[in-house]
């Protein structure tokens, strides 16, 4: 008989999506100090508290590698239309952005993707200080990142003073059990060449990953050529700022030879299909990628782009989205999609010793899906059924760090009613101005 456990969970079907991806039916797991401190079969562990799953699917909390949560405040604002003219509409209402409507409608998001099945996000956007408040308020894991712009910004007067928040969040976070800290320059064509250069030199010095909108549409790239002479990808490897750090966000225009730059460099990619669908911004060359061996995570975008943050049906998006843009039922796999918001997502952060995959003495970042519904019926292969069946409806029991943040569905920490009652108000803020 091994140490007592602090919880064991029995009976389950687990998917581990470890090295050799693994699935153990009929399997228990035990927590403790907020670890996975055993798996397998008829575990012989004196716990604390024993729970039957009877038969429930576990899998990896879901990592979604790029958001910007607090945009569940303007879902819906400003809908159909082309990027780069939704931007300008979007960040008109951004001027009016306090440091509280970014806490309530981050505390929003993080409630959608706990009940979603996502435990832990990477954030772009403003006060990202009230961001962390959220995450810890809520249970989840964030990485925070200050968005880093040329202009004046709500939260920040210059790229200089974003830059120093950034860096004034990684100290005041850097132990925290739910907050890291990422540097986040929004984009090439957003941020010139001196602050890219200080942005990538923060990272560095403090082993931070760097997140960057990447060739996100054609108009993107074709200022960028105009500006400087090469494509965004070009430009930042002739800058030498392309290094293992750096998750590259979208990279829908990239052509064969920028793959290869990005793969040469260890760089990571967030793919975003469902908000590269909304915008019509294109379909990322993810096959391509996942060929080369390039390590890509799912994003979610904003719930301004999407207009949800459910990974669930982002994973069912990119598989069935590269399918019939290639005409090949192959590419993108269900275990692939699985792997792009679970290990290989940690991967793009650089967490994946820690998180991503259930393996003795990883965090006890767990999913857990009621498979006693119609819809997940019957079971041949449960990686099949959580990329093309399963949805939030089916989300029970998700735990963040061994500990139980939703039950049966519902948030434990937060009261959602009125979490949406505070958006709420601030949207007839919005409105009034």
């Amino acid at each position: 008989m091994t140490d007592k456990a602090d919880l064991l969970l029995t009976n389950g079907t687990i998917v581990t999506v470890d090295e050799n991806n693994t699935i153990i039916e009929n399997g228990d797991l035990a927590l403790k100090n907020g670890k996975i401190s055993a798996i397998g079969k008829n575990l012989d562990i004196r716990a604390d508290k024993t729970q039957s799953l009877e038969g429930a699917i576990i899998l990896p909390g879901l990592i979604n590698t790029h958001t910007h949560a607090a945009m569940t405040l303007l879902r819906g604002y400003s809908d159909d239309l082309p990027l780069m003219e939704w931007l300008g509409d979007i960040q008109s209402v951004e001027g009016l952005l306090e440091a509280g409507d970014v806490y309530a409608g981050t505390f929003l998001g993080c409630l959608e993707m706990l009940k979603a099945g996502t435990t832990c996000f990477t954030d772009m956007y403003f006060f990202e200080d009230q961001v962390a408040k959220a995450a810890i308020d809520s249970g989840i894991k964030v990485f925070a990142g200050e968005g880093i712009l040329n202009f004046p910004t709500v939260s920040a007067k210059s790229p200089e003073e974003a830059l120093q928040i950034t860096e004034n969040l990684y100290f005041k976070y850097k132990n925290h059990p739910l907050v890291k800290v990422c540097v986040a320059p929004h984009s090439v064509y957003l941020l010139d060449e001196k602050y890219l250069c200080k942005a990538s030199e923060l990272s560095t010095k403090n082993n931070l990953p760097l997140i960057i909108h990447l060739s996100e549409t054609a108009s993107e790239v074709s200022e960028v050529i105009r500006k400087t002479g090469k494509t965004p990808v070009r430009y930042l490897n002739d800058l030498g700022l392309l290094n293992k750090n750096v998750l590259a966000v979208h990279c829908v225009v990239v052509d064969d030879e920028e793959i290869d730059i990005l793969k040469n460099h260890n760089v990571k990619v967030s793919h975003n299909p469902e908000s590269n669908m909304k915008l019509a911004s294109g379909i990322a060359p993810v096959p391509e990628m996942l060929e080369k061996g390039i390590c890509v995570g799912l994003g979610t975008d904003g719930a301004a782009s999407n207009n949800d943050l459910c990974l669930l049906s982002e994973m069912d998006t990119a598989a069935k989205l590269h399918k019939v843009n290639k005409l090949d039922p192959t590419v993108v796999s269900a275990r692939q999609a699985l792997r792009m918001s679970t290990i290989d997502a940690a991967r793009c952060l650089g967490i994946e010793n820690e998180t991503g995959s259930i393996e003795v003495g990883k965090a006890g970042d767990l999913l857990v899906l009621n498979h006693q519904l119609p819809g997940l019926n019957p079971m041949y292969s449960p990686e099949s059924h959580i990329v093309y069946s399963a949805s939030r409806r089916e989300v029970k029991d998700v735990y963040v760090n061994g500990k139980k943040v939703v039950s049966n569905g519902e948030a434990i920490f937060a009261d959602t009613a009125q979490a949406i009652k505070n958006v709420n108000k601030i949207i007839k803020k919005f409105k009034k101005r």
